[in-house]
């Protein structure tokens, strides 16, 4: 599961302040293994609220969208070289209290039962109404 960063020619000082458009990223995909990417090709993605880190792309020969984990010494090599950084956080409504029972299984199958009726929505907008 690499994210090793690999450069065709030579890498830039960062005095330089300009990536070479040759400059690739080995990167993992699960249906073709390790291929090179450009690094305008990858992102780089790290939650602000656990220090998880991930790369992101669209593999060139399945063309599917892909997302693996990496570590954090990787991921910063990454954003080194020019590799595009986005940062996210947990939604905040998971630290809200909540009252009343959890969500169970029987829950989770009568709202996907109700969801697979053609009424639903209607439905929806009639509750609480009386």
């Amino acid at each position: 599961m690499g994210l090793r960063a690999e450069v065709d020619w030579a890498t830039p000082t960062i005095w330089e302040n300009a990536m070479d458009r040759n400059t690739h990223i080995i990167v993992n995909c699960r249906d073709c293994g390790q291929i090179r990417m450009p690094v305008a090709g990858v992102t780089i993605r790290g939650c602000l609220d656990d220090d998880k880190w991930s790369y992101r792309f669209t593999c060139p020969d399945c063309d599917l969208p892909t997302v693996e984990d990496t570590s954090s010494a990787r991921a910063l090599d990454a954003v080194e070289i020019g590799v595009t950084l986005e940062t996210w956080r947990y939604p905040i409504e998971l630290d809200e209290k909540h009252d009343g029972p959890k969500l169970n299984l029987v829950d989770v199958l009568d709202l996907h039962r109700a969801l697979s009726r053609p009424d639903w929505f209607e439905t929806l907008t009639q509750v609480g109404k009386a």
